[in-house]
């Protein structure tokens, strides 16, 4: 979440806490209030009538449909989708399955729907090294193993121009410096650090397609 919110990404507030008797935790301020009024939200598996316990069985081409269909602002929030869903295979992040995505009311045109700032955001390979899966999601039919081209050719299944497909690409050099400056000066431990710049490196590297 840190290297999102440093990389520009829509991410809420957040602090890691010492709380007594429960130890660290996590915590993010709620972006479903608007002046404590409370604002609709809905994750994906919502939206398409899946239960939660088949969150992980859907597609990216599945959630780009619905936004499309129900984003009060379809090109914005398509880029921004596809922005995040690179980044997330960037980071390794292989739970962004449906609950993970989420529209949101939009505070300044009630009964109108956005998609929502980015949570659950992290990398899910450190922990779990036999990890089989790449985001949570299939694209283009697979949920591993996945390639540079699958990301280009799903930008353009999603109509996004060309241009807004380069510029996510482009940004790529500057989201490995920024991760490797942070993991590198972060608190985990070197084994850690180490395994976790393993990791988006292999990644990094596919998607720059060397």
């Amino acid at each position: 979440m840190a290297i999102a919110k440093e990389l520009a990404f829509d991410v809420p507030s957040f602090s890691i806490l010492h709380i007594e008797k429960i130890g660290v935790i996590f915590a993010i301020k709620r972006f479903d209030r608007e002046n404590d009024i409370p604002l609709m939200m809905e994750d994906m598996g919502q939206v398409i009538n899946v239960p939660s316990s088949d969150k992980y069985e859907s597609s990216c081409e599945k959630v780009a449909k619905a936004i499309a269909q129900h984003s009060s602002a379809p090109p914005i929030d398509l880029n921004k989708f596809y922005r995040r869903l690179v980044f997330c295979y960037f980071i390794a992040n292989a739970d962004m399955h449906l609950k993970n995505w989420s529209f949101l009311e939009n505070a300044k045109a009630k009964g109108t729907y956005i998609l929502s700032p980015c949570y659950d955001f992290l990398n899910t390979r450190v922990p779990i090294p036999s990890e089989r899966i790449d985001i949570g999601l299939t694209l283009n039919g697979k949920f591993n193993n996945l390639k540079r081209t699958y990301f280009r050719d799903f930008g353009e299944k999603i109509n996004l121009s060309e241009k807004a497909i380069d510029k996510v690409f482009s940004e790529i050099d500057n989201w490995w410096k920024v991760t490797e400056d942070f993991v590198t000066h972060c608190l985990l431990a070197e084994e850690s650090k180490e395994k976790y710049l393993e990791i988006v490196k292999t990644r990094y590297e596919i998607l720059k397609g060397t």
